[in-house]
């Protein structure tokens, strides 16, 4: 993830599935049921918009998904390498090298 935009979007992929009927560490099936959950009565919204990739400029975002098709990460896909590499809290150690 950007770290500018990605944790407030990673926080939103945790918390997508936190009060909706699906299983609590289900991430959403598409990025814009991040704006308004419709898993839920009423309106509960976890990001405002999807936010434009720094990198690239627009967007398109990379997604990890689980194998029953939820998102579970997103990614930039601008080319070249990220320039954190190490360092990284628990929840995002996978992201280290």
């Amino acid at each position: 993830m950007v770290a500018r935009n990605g944790g407030a979007s990673g926080t939103r992929l945790r918390n997508g599935g936190a009060g909706a009927s699906a299983a609590p560490a289900a991430g959403p099936p598409e990025l814009q049921d991040l704006l308004r959950d419709p898993r839920v009565p009423g309106v509960r919204r976890h990001l405002r918009k999807i936010y434009d990739d720094p990198l690239t400029g627009n967007s398109q975002w990379g997604l990890e998904r689980a194998a029953n098709g939820r998102i579970t990460a997103i990614y930039s896909l601008a080319p070249g390498q990220p320039v954190k590499q190490a360092g990284f809290d628990d929840w995002s150690a996978g992201f280290e090298g």
